[in-house]
């Protein structure tokens, strides 16, 4: 369980993390434009080896996404998960204010968890 703490909540979370970094938000607004590209309105760059969310539920990014917050939201909440709550909590609040309903439902339920077992911590 350590080994898998230490190398997929790391992916888990790139994947699910639907917000850019404000580094990358600096970059695109200060860079100049040419005057025929600024009127046009361009959708904000995807962060690399993410999923967005996905309204359609039959989609495969909904189903991938779906499928990784039921194996985060199975974790056993023991000693071993601790150091890593602070990460999961930021990531369920992430997909809590992003994702639709049913993904919102599981980070909910993850949130729930994190407090019950873990809100000696400070969590917050």
């Amino acid at each position: 369980f350590p080994s898998f703490l230490n190398t997929l909540l790391p992916a888990f979370t790139s994947l699910l993390s639907s917000s850019l970094s404000a580094s990358s938000k600096k970059a695109s607004s200060s860079s100049p434009q040419p005057p025929q590209q600024s009127q046009q309105q361009q959708p904000p760059p995807e962060k690399p080896n993410t999923i967005p969310p996905n309204p359609n539920i039959e989609s495969i990014q909904h189903k991938l996404r779906n499928t990784l917050l039921e194996i985060l939201a199975r974790f056993p909440h023991n000693e071993l998960l601790r150091p890593y709550s602070p990460t999961l909590l930021l990531l369920a609040m992430d997909v809590l204010k992003t994702d639709y309903e049913e993904n919102a439902l599981l980070a909910s339920r993850i949130l729930f968890d994190l407090h019950k077992n873990y809100r000696s911590c400070g969590l917050g």
